[in-house]
């Protein structure tokens, strides 16, 4: 089996992860945002208390799972350009 990482695969790798990085922190953002919002002290009366128990909490789940699984993504990607590198696959 042929094994081989190329200078486009290994800047793609790099460019990844930047992008992964800058969703993570826009996600952790919007994270902070949202919970400062849901706060009773800060937004009270029907509409805010459904954005709270409902709205917020399914889409701050749904943040929190997408940092998660981009957290993989970054660990996967990074851990085979590594093999292959390790593998005496690297640049050719």
């Amino acid at each position: 089996m042929r094994v081989v990482t190329s200078e486009q695969a290994v800047a793609l790798v790099a460019r990844l992860r930047t992008d992964i990085d800058t969703v993570r922190e826009a996600l952790d953002v919007m994270l902070r945002t949202g919970e400062e919002l849901a706060s009773p002290l800060v937004w009270e009366g029907t509409a805010a208390n459904r954005f709270r128990d409902e709205e917020w909490a399914s889409t701050r789940q749904w943040a929190l799972g997408s940092v998660q699984q981009l957290t993989e993504l970054q660990a996967t990607v990074d851990r085979i350009n590594q093999d292959i590198m390790t593998a005496g696959g690297g640049l050719g």
